[in-house]
C-alpha cells in the first residue's frame, strides 16, 4: 500500500499536479532514491511554468550537487539565462 501510494505521488509529481501532493510532497523527496532526478525535473519545471525562478535555481543546484553526471541542470540553467537573455551565461551552461 505504501508503495502504491508513493507512485501515486510520483505520477501527480510528473504531471505537474503538485497541488495534490499536499504533505506528501516533502516525504516524497526524501524517499525519492533512483526517482530524485526525475522527480528534481518535475518540481524545476512547475517552478519555471509559475516563473519562480529562485526556487527552480535552488532546486537545479541541489540537483546537481546529488547527481554531478546528469546533464539536464545545465540544460535547464542554459534556458533560463536564454529568457533572460543572460548570452554568456546560456551559452556556457548549454555547453
Amino acid at each position: 500500500a505504501a508503495l502504491l501510494e508513493r507512485e501515486q505521488a510520483f505520477a501527480l509529481a510528473q504531471d505537474g499536479q503538485f497541488q495534490k501532493l499536499g504533505s506528501r510532497w516533502g516525504r516524497l523527496f526524501v524517499e525519492s532514491g533512483s526517482d530524485a532526478p526525475e522527480l528534481a525535473e518535475a518540481y524545476v519545471i512547475w517552478c519555471l511554468s509559475r516563473f519562480r525562478l529562485a526556487e527552480a535555481q535552488q532546486a537545479l543546484t541541489f540537483w546537481e550537487a546529488d547527481f554531478p553526471e546528469d546533464h539536464r541542470p545545465h540544460r535547464y540553467r542554459g534556458q533560463i539565462a536564454f529568457v533572460l537573455q543572460e548570452w554568456d551565461s546560456a551559452i556556457a551552461e548549454l555547453q
